[in-house]
């Protein structure tokens, strides 16, 4: 998919951007104890025939954080395993993820607020149906109609 969004119809494969697939693992997915998992595509028939399709895999495995030479990248990844910000770079990340999910509950307030005034709302008409219908001044029919229900649906609810 990558490739397709990166290329034009007609366009020389030479042309396709250089793309990298990032995976971060909590634990190790492959079982061998390596920080980090490097791939690029070669023929499993000629290893020195390479795709050269400018796509880099690379998988951060948190769970060998310590076995990591770069002090950033092992930061980052004991960050990651133990949710401890020791660095500056992992404090900013830390404080990013903070404000994410900050961001996520007041979203997710607004979102059960707005469905609390709809509900408020739809009770408001239903039992103003309700009332019009038992005055005679409504049909079930022509209440159903507005409040963009079925006459069985109405019924259940008033």
């Amino acid at each position: 998919m990558l490739d397709c969004d990166s290329l034009l119809k007609g366009s020389d494969y030479s042309e396709l951007k250089e793309s990298y697939i990032i995976f971060i693992c909590v634990d190790d997915p492959f079982y061998k104890g390596l920080p980090v998992y490097s791939f690029e595509r070669a023929c499993r028939e000629n290893p020195e025939v390479q795709l050269d399709d400018r796509t880099h895999h690379v998988i951060f495995n948190a769970s060998a954080y310590e076995k990591e030479e770069n002090s950033e990248l092992k930061d980052f990844l004991s960050f990651v395993k133990n949710n401890n910000a020791e660095s500056d770079f992992t404090r900013g990340i830390a404080k990013m993820v903070q404000a994410k999910k900050f961001e996520q509950t007041f979203l997710n307030e607004y979102m059960a607020w707005n469905l609390h005034e709809h509900d408020v709302e739809r009770r408001g008409k239903l039992q103003l149906a309700a009332d019009l219908i038992k005055s005679g001044l409504l049909s079930i029919k022509d209440a159903a109609a507005k409040l963009g229900m079925t006459e069985a649906e109405l019924r259940t609810q008033i």
